[in-house]
This record gives structure tokens, sequence and C-alpha cells, in this order.
């Protein structure tokens, strides 16, 4: 959020890469046969920061 709201770039790639390895590390998988709701929906990788700062708000990511 703090990288948002300033538009540091570099601060941004660099929270936003630590969180996807987070959750790629800490994540569970669920079966391809799922068909319950997300609590949380992530951007793409490759998100820019004007698209982020759309998709965060308040405490954190706006659920999907």
């Amino acid at each position: 959020m703090a990288a948002c709201d300033s538009a540091d770039e570099a601060l941004f790639r660099a929270a936003f890469e630590r969180l996807l390895d987070y959750i790629r590390t800490r994540g569970r998988p669920v079966g391809e046969d799922h068909l319950g709701g997300s609590d949380v929906i992530l951007p793409p990788p490759d998100v820019s920061l004007e698209e982020a700062k759309a998709g965060f708000s308040g405490e954190g990511l706006i659920p999907g």
C-alpha cells in the first residue's frame, strides 16, 4: 500500500515479488475441480504500478 500511495515503482516491485514468493512457497493449491470462491485474487506478476493502484485499497487487496 505504501508503495502504491507513494508511486514508488521499485518499492512496489520488491514488495509484490515478496508477496508472490510467500504465496508460492507457503500456499496450498486447490484441486482443478474445486468450484469454491476465492478470498483474494492477485493481479498477474507483471501488473503495472498504475494497475495495482486500481486494485489495492484500504488495508490491502480487494477480493475479486
